[in-house]
């Protein structure tokens, strides 16, 4: 039986806003690539590519689009990672893949709907356990 342990985020103890610096603030209304990764704590994080900052959960401002998403895992910690799974039921996640013609990463990908709100999904790592980052999704302020 798997066991589940949670992140735990500003969301269970305060309304989380877009501009919550522990979310990586994700632009535009073209499709995205995030990494992913874990470290010895067992504990997610996400990055753009090339960039070396890391975040609990991601933020996003919708213009009227579906988010989509390729999360990559990590070379040397994704393997740990054994696939996102969608605990909020509007979020969709593709099966895994491996990137071949890139460099062997794993990967999997992610449709966000553009409605407002904090959407939750599953990181499953190994025989650990679940993780639980979120998206949340701001509309753009007019």
């Amino acid at each position: 039986m798997e066991s589940a342990r949670k992140i735990v985020t500003a969301a269970q103890t305060a309304p989380v806003l877009a501009e919550d610096h522990r979310l990586l603030p994700l632009k535009g209304s073209v499709p995205l690539t995030v990494h992913v990764s874990v470290d010895a704590d067992d504990k997610v994080w996400f990055s753009m590519p090339g960039s070396p900052n890391k975040y609990i959960g991601m933020s996003w401002q919708c213009a009227g689009y579906s988010l989509l998403i390729t999360f990559v895992f990590d070379k040397l910690s994704g393997s740990n990672i054994d696939e996102l799974r969608a605990d909020t039921p509007s979020c969709w996640f593709t099966d895994t893949y491996t990137l071949t013609d890139v460099d062997s990463n794993r990967a999997q990908g992610c449709c966000v709907p553009p409605v407002p709100g904090t959407y939750h999904f599953l990181v499953k790592l190994g025989n650990k356990g679940l993780v639980d980052p979120k998206i949340v999704v701001t509309p753009i302020p007019g």
